[in-house]
């Protein structure tokens, strides 16, 4: 099993993540979990959008995240959505 990350602040996360599915955790639970404890820590949260991220060119802050289960095919997205 492996949890694929780009940026060093989600560490926390894959790890988490990794310890939740060899619990036997399902892996889209396990990582809507891990990124929400990873949001809620005052060291890690930071980086999220709602605590460090930048205003667009319009001077609002928006998200995007999006989750695929690989195998099943179902796939899930939310863009532009204002903080």
């Amino acid at each position: 099993m492996a949890a694929v990350r780009t940026w060093g602040f989600s560490q926390p996360a894959a790890e988490r993540i990794r310890s939740l599915i060899t619990a036997g955790r399902h892996a889209t639970d396990a990582v809507e979990d891990a990124i929400a404890e990873v949001e809620d820590d005052p060291e890690t949260g930071h980086h999220i959008v709602e605590r460090g991220g930048f205003p667009n060119s319009g001077g609002v802050v928006e998200c995007d995240a999006a989750i695929m289960e690989g195998i099943a095919g179902r796939f899930g997205a939310v863009a532009a959505l204002r903080w």
